[in-house]
């Protein structure tokens, strides 16, 4: 992420704008998971699917989300924009621990921000969420009385993106 603030800020392409001109980017991400690549193609001017591929070093996982932008700050702004965005998606990954695998499957959904730049074509952005998550049987134990297989968490994402 500060390799691409540091090339926001280095470099001019003067005219670029992502999401308009510039529909795809690919870029890195830390959160959930800890550390990914992370792309996106814009579908129209306020909507994309954003995609992310990493590791959390035991959960491997990819997820999908669309991203339609609820609001954006900054349309006068010299720099670039600001717009807040929702997501939803669907994620798939798979635990290794101590030689136990376990596949995930799951939905997630919140909300986010991308602050793009005018002078350059890329991004920073932030994310905060909910996870719903699921890995074999979803239910509560007769045992122990808790949630099995099955669980709520929340989830967030910062990182940067450079358009094509």
């Amino acid at each position: 992420m500060l390799t691409t603030l540091l090339l926001c800020t280095q470099l001019a392409h003067a005219g670029s704008d992502v999401g308009t001109e510039k529909k795809f980017g690919v870029g890195v991400s830390t959160g959930d998971p800890a550390v990914a690549f992370t792309g996106k193609f814009w579908l129209s001017d306020h909507a994309g699917i954003a995609f992310y591929a990493g590791t959390s070093f035991v959960h491997h996982s990819v997820r999908a989300s669309f991203q339609s932008n609820i609001h954006t700050w900054g349309e006068d702004w010299s720099f670039g924009r600001l717009p807040l965005y929702w997501h939803a998606g669907v994620d798939a990954g798979v635990y290794t621990v101590l030689g136990y695998v376990a596949p995930t499957v799951g939905v997630n959904g919140g909300v986010g921000v991308a602050l793009q730049f005018d002078a350059v074509p890329a991004e920073v952005f932030a994310e905060a969420g909910l996870h719903v998550g699921y890995n074999g049987y979803c239910g509560v134990s007769y045992y122990t009385g808790s949630a099995v297989g099955c669980w709520v968490s929340g989830m967030g994402a910062a990182g940067g993106r450079w358009y094509f």
